[in-house]
């Protein structure tokens, strides 16, 4: 029995898209192995497999086939919502978000489980009708998420798809202004401190700059929960006191009360390059027959 390594994604006959870093072949079957976790699957049942190009878009992210098979799903997804939902003309927009975004733009080491995405609340009920029949690792939020980020539109980069899907990617920088939101004090410490603090450490942004991202939008420090203002003090006290020393939370508040009254100068931050899957895939075709043969 010959085992395959590398990172690899299957299509295989009941449409299912899966991602393994290893396969083992024993005659009719097939043993997958993703994250430490084994999978088993009738060779019979692949469709089409292929190896993540060392040199494509997901080159050097850590998870990439469990990444590029997460942006398959969502194509496929896509492709079947537009299908049974007419749109009146009216575009999907999709928005990824979280520790995707970040690998799949400036930090590929950071390791990801599922695609954190927006999307209209139609899509929303569609993708939770899907999670009750599939085990779907694609966590979809109301656009609601993103209403207390300042003007992410004009930073945000596009994903396109290998199927020409369009998805916006929050810039890095956006992505800080989000995770500051959370509310779970353990999920934050544990998962965005680390993020943050890379992203400032590799961007290095001016303070004029993370002063725009943090008070662009006045209804960031308006938010109708306690908890919610509760941990965007605790969260922002906390960044301060590592990037932005001579600012505080009250001071941050005042300031975006004093943007919306005044035309304030904005920096142009300029959004990062888009990631374009269709050209060349970014993924090789592998014969299926010649996983695991020896």
């Amino acid at each position: 029995m010959k085992t395959e390594y590398g990172q690899f994604i299957l299509l295989t006959r009941p449409g299912e898209i899966l991602a393994a870093d290893s396969i083992d072949g024993d005659g009719e079957w097939l043993m997958l192995k993703s994250g430490g976790v084994e999978t088993s699957l009738y060779r019979d049942d692949l469709v089409k497999a292929y190896r993540v190009k060392q040199d494509g878009p997901l080159a050097g992210v850590a998870n990439s086939a469990q990444l590029g098979a997460g942006i398959l799903r969502v194509e496929a997804l896509v492709k079947e919502f537009k299908e049974t939902h007419p749109s009146g003309g009216r575009p999907l927009e999709l928005v990824l978000f979280g520790a995707a975004s970040l690998a799949l733009t400036i930090l590929p080491s950071t390791t990801t489980q599922d695609l954190d995405m927006v999307a209209p609340g139609q899509f929303i009920e569609f993708l939770r009708n899907k999670k009750n029949q599939t085990n779907l690792d694609i966590e979809v939020l109301n656009p609601y998420i993103l209403f207390y980020i300042g003007s992410w539109r004009e930073r945000s980069c596009r994903l396109i798809g290998y199927h020409q899907t369009e998805i916006q990617v929050l810039h890095p920088l956006d992505t800080v202004a989000q995770k500051l939101l959370r509310i779970d004090r353990e999920k934050f410490d544990i998962k965005d401190k680390p993020d943050i603090n890379q992203v400032i450490n590799l961007l290095r942004p001016n303070e004029s700059t993370l002063l725009q991202i943090l008070t662009e939008n006045p209804a960031r420090y308006r938010l109708a929960d306690d908890s919610e203002l509760d941990a965007l003090e605790r969260n922002t006290a906390w960044f301060t006191s590592e990037h932005l020393p001579n600012w505080d939370f009250a001071r941050l508040k005042a300031e975006s009360q004093k943007r919306r009254s005044e035309m304030m100068r904005r920096d142009g931050i300029k959004p990062l390059k888009d990631i374009d899957m269709g050209t060349g895939l970014g993924l090789d075709p592998i014969n299926p027959h010649d996983l695991g043969t020896p």
